[in-house]
């Protein structure tokens, strides 16, 4: 049984229904990431979720915000060490973005949440109990104040 038959199966749906979601797969892989290139294969994948993706009626991910996604992986690609993406995922987002996240135990949670359309940029930075939100206009004002955040962390090796 493929893990997109496994969590339906464990949510009572018969093994019919959980065939016909085979792209669960995707989901439940997206917590495996280890490096940029491993987000950039997991956008390619993201990127071919079918309408209904979640089994609740999510829009197939927009083809812009895709590309806004590849556009920041690549400039974030250019000021991050290494030792913090093995924290940083992307997700499909059910309205038809993307969002790329940080989640560093103990430490911060940030992301970033590309729309549909790409028309504004949501940032979220959580560090210490307090948090931080951002509605910014451009990718470059969105890849800075997420590289500024970001920086200054200096993750365990796990």
């Amino acid at each position: 049984m493929n893990t997109g038959a496994a969590v339906f199966a464990a949510k009572g749906f018969r093994s019919q229904e959980a065939e016909a979601f085979p792209h669960i797969d995707l989901i439940a892989d997206q917590r495996r990431h280890r490096s940029a290139e491993s987000l950039d294969e997991a956008l390619r994948r993201i990127e071919n979720l079918p309408i209904n993706w979640d089994s609740y009626g999510a829009a197939a991910p927009h083809g812009h915000a895709v590309q806004r996604a590849r556009e920041a992986l690549a400039q974030l690609k250019a000021q991050l060490p290494p030792s913090l993406w093995q924290f940083a995922f992307v997700n499909p987002t059910p309205p038809g973005g993307i969002q790329l996240e940080w989640d560093i135990p103990g430490q911060i949670y940030a992301e970033l949440e590309i729309p549909p359309q790409g028309e504004e940029f949501f940032l979220l930075f959580e560090k210490t109990g307090r948090t931080e939100q951002w509605h910014v206009q451009t990718m470059d004002e969105a890849v800075a104040r997420l590289t500024q955040f970001l920086l200054p962390v200096s993750p365990l090796e796990s």
